[in-house]
Parts: structure tokens; sequence; C-alpha cells
């Protein structure tokens, strides 16, 4: 299995990961960035997946496509998902769209940087922010 299957099977059950796995795609000194935070090195990607996914109750990732530059083991990837997450302490699904792009060398990520809309995942699931996006949404499509 290539380091990109590895990629897309781990994340498609997150919740159900074992994170000492993350040292099969990762290297110890993998630079992993989204719109929340950066984190550098193994070991603090591995604090902040498994903060994320102990606060889980499911955490998915519906791989859609993946677009591949490079060989196997060196290159970069652009990986389109769709992240379904429902924590422990509210019920209510959060479903949210994104873009991962991965570089890799010798068949281990050593950067990832994922992109989506940080309303979305945070904002527009609280009810009064919520009511106010959605306005402000609607009068800028009008």
């Amino acid at each position: 299995m290539n380091m990109i299957d590895k990629f897309c099977k781990l994340y498609a059950k997150l919740h159900d990961t074992d994170m000492s796995a993350l040292g099969t795609i990762y290297t110890e000194h993998v630079e992993f960035i989204d719109p929340i935070t950066t984190h550098h090195g193994l070991q603090a990607l591995t604090d902040y997946l498994s903060s994320l996914t102990e606060q889980a109750r499911t955490c998915f990732f519906d791989i859609h496509d993946v677009h591949a530059e490079g060989h196997t083991d060196t290159g970069s990837a652009t990986i389109t998902w769709t992240m379904r997450l429902t924590l422990k302490s509210n019920a209510k699904q959060v479903t949210l769209d994104g873009v991962s792009l991965i570089k890799f060398a010798d068949n281990k990520i050593y950067l990832q940087r994922d992109y989506y809309d940080l309303g979305e995942m945070v904002y527009e699931h609280i009810p009064v922010l919520s009511w106010i996006i959605k306005k402000i949404k609607q009068r800028l499509a009008s």
C-alpha cells in the first residue's frame, strides 16, 4: 500500500485510528497547517489529532478525489474530502468540505496544509452567529 492510500485509510475513520500509526505516513519533522493552527513535528501532530479524536464520538473523512504529481514515493498530492464530525458533547453532526495539499519524500509526508471554511466549521454552529452569518450570505448572494 502506498503512502497516499495509507493517508486515505487513516483519515477514513480518524476516530478509530491508533495514533502511533501516524509515524508510518508522516516524517518526524512534519509541518501540519490548517485554518486553526500550525503544528511542527510528529509529536505535536499526534497530540493535536489525539485531542480531536478524544473529543469526537465519530470523525470520518470521505475522500472524493486524489490528484498526485510526481512518483509514488516523492511528490505532492491534492486531496478533496468531506469531514463528518460528531462530538461527544453535542450529538449534532458537523459536515465540512475541504482540501489537503500534501508534500512527501521517501514515501512520508513532510508537509500537510488543509484548507476549509472555518466559519462553516465553527461559527455557523453557534446559534446567534449562525443566524447572522446566514443573513450576511443571503445579502451577498442577492
